[in-house]
Formats: structure tokens, sequence, C-alpha cells
């Protein structure tokens, strides 16, 4: 849509709504990021699984440092998230083998996986800017992490049957930032369909569906962490008990 048919009501709105949901993303996942490095450290864990740490690490690399975004706080945000996802691999190389006693091949070549996920994951995202170009890979890449990183998180949780390595504060602040896109998103996918949009959200089904699938997979986490929560803590005063 050329802006010369955008309303004034609307282009105020829309200024509006990209700068509540860029705060709200900030505020989310650096909380997020924040509480998962010290819930790492704490417990001696890890708290993203393997294949979306890979993936997440290397496409903040590609994007903070091959080809950063001209947009000086996307830029920058990047470059932080890369910080802090290096933090989150190197607690995982070092605490992974205390996750995976009961499988030693892994538990013994933990840096081997680490090494060639990595590479695996930097070649993928290196061929999909080879194929679309930089902007395309920038957004279909995001989407992709944060689809592992959401569907990983939930298998994490249920597999381990435990909250070690995570918290309520690691749940709110990744919901609050892909919600918050997700809201967005909907909203210009039935108000605004025709609109062209040169930012780093697109517009169109498959993005409302990526999109209301985190809302989805991090809404079933939230409960299935509750649960699992409640249990532990009946656990806990029931061995006070005794």
């Amino acid at each position: 849509m050329a802006s010369s048919e955008l309303t004034p009501e609307y282009t105020t709105f829309e200024a509006y709504l990209d700068k509540a949901v860029a705060l709200l993303v900030v505020v989310g996942w650096n909380s997020c990021f924040l509480q998962m490095i010290y819930q790492s450290f704490r417990h001696r864990t890890y708290n993203i699984p393997f294949l979306p740490l890979f993936c997440n690490v290397t496409w903040d690399f590609i994007y903070a440092f091959m080809y950063p975004s001209p947009t000086p706080i996307i830029h920058y945000t990047g470059l932080l998230w890369f910080v802090f996802d290096s933090i989150l691999t190197y607690g995982a190389m070092k605490f992974a083998s205390n996750e995976w006693s009961h499988a030693p091949l892994i538990q013994r070549n933990i840096p081997l996986i680490f090494a060639l996920g990595i590479a695996g994951a930097a070649s993928g995202h290196l061929a999909f800017v080879a194929q679309f170009g930089p902007v395309v890979g920038f957004r279909a890449g995001g989407l992709l992490c944060q689809l592992l990183h959401s569907g990983g998180a939930l298998c994490q949780l249920l597999c381990r049957g435990s909250t070690r390595g995570t918290s309520s504060t690691i749940w709110l602040g990744r919901a609050l930032g892909s919600g918050s896109l997700a809201v967005r998103t909907v909203y210009r996918f039935f108000y605004r369909p025709n609109m062209a949009n040169m930012g780093i959200e697109g517009n169109g089904p498959l993005y409302m569906w990526f999109y209301l699938a985190y809302v989805f997979l991090d809404g079933i986490y939230g409960i299935v962490f509750f649960l699992i929560k409640r249990s532990e803590s009946s656990s806990v005063k029931k061995g006070k008990v005794y």
C-alpha cells in the first residue's frame, strides 16, 4: 500500500503500534535472555535445546556481522543478542554433560556435536541468503529460530519433567516478545492485507501462522511449567512432613 493511500489516523496508529511492539520485544527478550543465563549457571545446566541454540547463535552472528541491518536499533539489538547467545552456548557446552549421563555417546562427544551443529546451522542460514537474499534470509531465519526455540523449550520441559534451569520469568519474557509481534501480525493480516512493508516483519498468512504457532507453543509451555512447578512444590512439602 502506497503512503498516499494511508489515512493520517492509520499512520499515527501504526507508528505507535510499531514503537510499542519494539519496546515489548526488547524488554521481553532481554529479560528472557538474562534469566536464561542466570538459571543456566545457577543450576549448572542448559535451557535451550541444542538445535535451536545452534540456529540462534549462528543467525545472530550472520545478521549482526556479515549482513547487518541498516536500522541502528535492530543492528545493536542483534549484537547484544549475539553476546547473550554466546554466553548461553558456553554454558551449554560447560554443563551439557550433566544432563546426558544416561547417554554416554552424547556425553563424551559434546564438543563435536556443538562444532558440527553450529557449522550446519551456519551453512543453512548462508544457503538461504545465497538463494533468497539477506532480507528474506533474515526474516525466514528468524521465524525458524523462534519456532525451534518455542517448540524445543516445550519438548525439553516435558522430557525433563522438571523446571531445572528455567523459570517463570523466562517464559513470560519469551511470551511477551513473541506475543506482541503476533498481535501486530494478526492486525496487519486482517486490517491492512495489502500494506507494503519494508521492515523486518512481513505480512501474510505464513507470517501469521508462525506467530500464532509461537503463541500456542508458549501458552502450552506456561501450562506445563506451572503444573510441574506445583508438583515439585508438593513433593518438597511432603518431604518436610515425613
